[in-house]
């Protein structure tokens, strides 16, 4: 494995793929040359088994072009191969999209045998279902068949009792997906009541309802919006039914737990560029408080020199205008002799001249020169510890 990379096993594809620790992978797909490459493929682009920085970058293009509304209008992008093999990338016409990919069927047993626990909370509490009675069973075969078959492929699915209308969560490389599932209803106009009419007629303001809602026996799972454009519900229709689509929505949430961990190494490795940039500050405001301290000592020196000078040369001024000792009174003599030794005693050159002891790492000393970092580390690390230097407990 290369120098600067981490093994890291994907319960997606069951492979170890290499994360990167540092910069981002350099090879970068532009979405306008993606969607450019497909129309002039006619709508079908086949990279054949890229390797895994190369098939990212390919799907992180997918994305871009979705996001960025570069897809023409009345099509959609779809992809197969998402973590081995060949990766296809498609570009079809919307009405399309449900046929457009196809996925190993997820097969639903006609009868609950040794049920997933999910499964068998939502069986003990049959109120957390959406569904009339006559479709319980058959949600519960449902939901058993998608559990058991995200299990098979190491990932983890974990009853909800408080999460809405969600049931449960399918979680893929510790991403957690809420996963629904409700009867849909037909709607018909709403016939009033007698009872409805009289109380109508005493209390003018009521409003009676002008549609029914009845459930239709059709099963819909639906996850949460991803706000990307990605697919979010699947339902029985004319053309197939939801046990066709089990497969569709699996693969779904392994997409998702692919795009969010990209996302999430992406905002990892701008959080570790930030969190060194805060640690360079930190060395670069105490080597600038180091100078400055340093600086002001020297001056301090200077400052002393430049007065014995001018107070050694008041003195001779002084003497050479009054030459004659006997015309000074004793007043004089004694704060001349006062002066040189005051003098003396300042002298920076009479001593050893060396520079000042380096100031401790505070935090408050550091701020003037930390050009708006924080002194304080997110992890409360000791500022002497990124310094390199010795702990000090008096000063840390």
């Amino acid at each position: 494995m290369p120098q600067g990379s981490a093994g890291r096993v994907s319960k997606v594809t069951g492979r170890t793929t290499a994360t990167r620790v540092g910069p981002a992978p350099a090879l970068r797909i532009e979405p306008t040359d993606l969607v450019k490459r497909l129309v002039d493929a006619a709508g079908t682009l086949v990279i054949k088994d890229p390797d895994a920085p190369t098939r990212s970058a390919w799907r992180s293009a997918i994305h871009r072009a979705v996001d960025a509304g570069l897809v023409p209008q009345g099509q959609v992008l779809r992809h197969a191969g998402r973590d081995h093999g060949d990766l296809t990338i498609l570009l079809v016409a919307s009405e399309d999209t449900e046929t457009a990919l196809t996925f190993t069927p997820i097969l639903v047993s006609d009868r609950l045998v040794r049920p997933h626990p999910a499964v068998v909370s939502l069986r003990d509490a049959p109120d957390r279902l959406r569904v009339s009675r006559a479709e319980r069973s058959r949600a519960l075969r449902l939901l058993d068949a998608l559990f058991k078959e995200a299990e098979r492929r190491g990932h983890v699915a974990t009853p909800l009792t408080d999460r809405g209308d969600a049931v449960a969560t399918v979680a893929v490389d510790g991403h957690a997906y809420p996963v629904q599932i409700r009867e849909l209803a037909t709607r018909t106009p709403h016939v009033p009541t007698t009872q409805e009419l009289a109380q109508k007629q005493r209390s003018p303001w009521m409003r009676i309802a002008e549609y029914d809602y009845l459930p239709n026996g059709e099963l819909q799972i639906s996850l949460d919006s991803s706000g990307r454009g990605r697919p979010t519900a699947w339902a029985d229709r004319q053309r197939w039914r939801l046990d066709d689509r089990l497969a569709h929505v699996l693969a779904e949430i392994e997409a998702r737990a692919v795009d969010d961990e990209e996302r999430r190494l992406d905002r990892q490795r701008q959080e570790d560029e930030r969190r060194k940039r805060h640690r360079e500050a930190i060395r670069r405001a105490y080597a600038r408080l180091i100078e400055h301290n340093r600086a002001s000592a020297l001056r301090a020196q200077v400052d002393a020199w430049s007065d014995v000078s001018n107070i050694r040369d008041y003195c001779a001024a002084i003497r050479a205008t009054h030459h004659d000792s006997a015309s000074r009174t004793s007043s004089e003599e004694s704060w001349l002799i006062w002066a040189e030794a005051y003098a003396d005693g300042i002298d920076p050159l009479r001593r050893s001249v060396t520079g000042p002891d380096d100031p401790p790492p505070d935090a408050q000393a550091l701020r003037p020169f930390l050009d708006g970092w924080s002194p304080y580390l997110d992890n409360h690390e000791p500022l002497r510890s990124v310094l390199g230097l010795q702990p000090d407990d008096d000063n840390d």
